[in-house]
């Protein structure tokens, strides 16, 4: 018996260059595939920059494609020479009609998007001219981005065409139904216990070593400077810790970061990582003593989830989706307020009640509550329900 078909339109997915942005999305994906229930197909608006050629092609309906890990993903131009130079007035219309060719290739039972932004009005189109429902998965945060443009078109639109719109926290569940008057369902990011998992720590006396660990893109909205303005004073009660950045930025970004950190005399005690793949984090957790999240705002808040998983116990501000899985037994929720004193005093608390915290009970805690096999599950029944 032939599988029913959704057809995954996604905003963001990782690639070889970057193996970051969009990795949630791809564990949904993957997640889903891993399943036989339907045939999942991928498709990307590329940033690569197409060949007129590749172009030409595309038009005709033979895709570029790439493999990023386990799954196949179809490629549309964005950037080209005859979209700059000759297209550039009907790219929209062209998009349009690119994502009809897939649509009646594939024969859909739906189109899933995973943020809305990307595919919201090839979706609408879609669901006018070829009756193909569509449902949305949100990951903006906060929501929506403040550079959109036409906003009433790429996001408002479309959550009101949706069949269901699903946000991955109950905070940005908050805030897409504030802005669009759609009230989302509830679906969880997700982590890879393969990936992510427990490993035995020996926490020594924070005086003598301690290390802690900060993992996400160097944005001030993440709270990379509100931590490196901090840093200094935990120093002066704890001068053996090092402060493990895990993340990235733009050089100008960079230079910033790097003279707060010349600025503040702690460069010894500051280790920078770049981006790191999946093992290489997961070993950097089992080394250290505690995460620190010190974000303004998370739509979900999936790095602390991945340490959660590993057993790390985690400090973090109240930054929206991160309160869903905070609890005292696995770490410290402290004000948003954005003072020094709020996060030295939480810095301080943590380290003093370091050895308190169980590792391998926080982490089969946090498996349990987030397995892949309830997310799963989740879409499914959003899936039946679409069929009728």
């Amino acid at each position: 018996m032939k599988r029913k078909v959704v057809l995954h339109l996604v905003t963001w997915y990782p690639s070889s260059d970057n193996n970051i942005d969009g990795i949630f999305i791809r564990r949904h994906v993957e997640l889903l595939r891993a399943d036989n229930s339907y045939e999942h197909i991928v498709v990307q608006k590329s940033s690569s920059k197409f060949s007129i050629v590749q172009h030409l092609l595309s038009l005709l309906g033979s895709f570029t494609r790439r493999v990023i890990g386990t799954t196949e993903v179809i490629q549309l131009p964005v950037e080209s020479v005859l979209y700059n130079r000759f297209f550039w007035r009907y790219k929209k219309a062209i998009e349009k009609k690119q994502v009809e060719k897939l649509v009646r290739k594939y024969k859909p039972l739906l189109c899933h998007l995973h943020v809305v932004y990307g595919f919201g009005e090839e979706a609408v189109y879609l669901k006018k001219h070829l009756g193909i429902p569509f449902i949305v998965t949100e990951h903006m945060a906060p929501f929506p981005f403040d550079w959109l443009h036409n906003k009433q078109q790429t996001v408002i639109q479309p959550m009101l065409e949706a069949t269901t719109v699903t946000a991955v926290g109950q905070a940005q569940a908050n805030q897409i139904e504030a802005y669009t008057g759609v009230k989302p369902v509830i679906v969880h990011n997700m982590v890879s216990a393969k990936e992510f998992f427990y490993k035995a720590h020996a926490t020594i006396d924070p005086s003598v070593k301690l290390e802690i660990i900060f993992v996400g893109i160097y944005d001030k909205r993440k709270g990379v400077d509100y931590l490196l303005k901090v840093f200094p004073q935990f120093l002066q009660q704890y001068p053996k810790t090092v402060l493990h950045l895990v993340g990235n930025a733009d050089e100008e970004r960079m230079k910033l970061i790097n003279e707060s950190v010349e600025e503040g005399k702690i460069a010894s005690n500051v280790k920078f990582h770049g981006r790191l793949a999946a093992a290489e984090l997961c070993q950097l957790f089992h080394s250290c003593d505690f995460y620190v999240c010190s974000s303004e705002w998370e739509s979900f808040g999936v790095s602390v989830l991945e340490a959660l998983f590993t057993g790390l116990p985690v400090l973090s501000t109240a930054c929206g989706g991160v309160q869903e899985f905070m609890r005292p037994d696995n770490g410290l929720l402290i004000s948003n307020d954005r003072t020094q004193k709020t996060l030295l005093n939480g810095l301080l608390q943590m380290t003093a009640n370091i050895h308190s915290y169980n590792r391998e009970f926080i982490s089969t805690e946090t498996t349990n509550r987030f397995s892949g096999e309830r997310i799963r599950n989740d879409f499914y029944s959003i899936y039946n329900q679409v069929q009728g």
